[in-house]
């Protein structure tokens, strides 16, 4: 989870243990919902610079039922499992204790589903809060990090500052959003331990994989 904690850490943004738990379970799930494409697009590329298979989709072409799937699994499978045990109980005469055991299993096989969009950490962002700014803020706040932690970085550490303050006056542009992406990969290795590297270099809708 390194990876998904390091890319929301640069948006400024937290998830809930229920999202990290479905990522886990289901492999993947949406990061940023409802967001400009040029959000998306910066968020996607802090995946891509963490190694993080991701894709970006307008949201118009998500189906409504994946949606209301995502919210609704845990007790459709539960009742599904849950009918069927008890089905087959009353064909073979056992013990429907055995439905009790589906029930729990029908729900545990919900967390095999993508969590829902709607609980995305970064989902219907206002205009003014672009993922180009949350990636400013992340960038400063790493750059004072860095400056506390390695003092002997103190040059880099200003020059993250510069592109984060720079960035925040500019609003979106592509340019920037490369230079924020470099200064961000600099920070991630300055403060990463000794032999960590980052898994990758910074070279609508996000979707974003777990970590294999």
């Amino acid at each position: 989870m390194q990876p998904i904690e390091s890319v929301l850490q640069q948006l400024g943004a937290g998830a809930s243990l229920g999202w990290k738990w479905r990522l886990l379970g289901a492999g993947q799930a949406v990061l940023v919902s409802g967001a400009s494409r040029k959000t998306a697009e910066v968020a996607a590329a802090l995946c891509a610079a963490q190694g993080l298979p991701v894709t970006v989709r307008p949201v118009s072409r998500r189906p409504a039922s994946e949606e209301w799937l995502a919210r609704h699994g845990g007790w459709i499978l539960a009742l599904l499992t849950g009918a069927a045990t008890a089905v087959l109980c009353a064909i073979f005469a056992a013990s429907y204790a055995w439905v009790a055991g589906a029930l729990a299993l029908g729900y545990a096989l919900s967390w095999g589903l993508r969590p829902p969009a709607s609980e995305a950490p970064l989902s219907g962002l206002p205009a003014h809060t672009s993922s180009l700014l949350r990636l400013a803020d992340g960038v400063a706040r790493r750059a004072r990090v860095v400056r506390a932690r390695r003092p002997a970085l103190a040059a880099l550490a200003q020059q993250a500052e510069d592109a984060a303050r720079r960035a925040q006056a500019a609003g979106d542009d592509d340019a920037m959003a490369q230079r924020l992406l470099e200064m961000a990969a600099s920070m991630d290795d300055a403060l990463a331990t000794p032999g960590e590297t980052n898994r990758g270099s910074a070279a609508h809708h996000v979707r974003c994989k777990g970590p294999a």
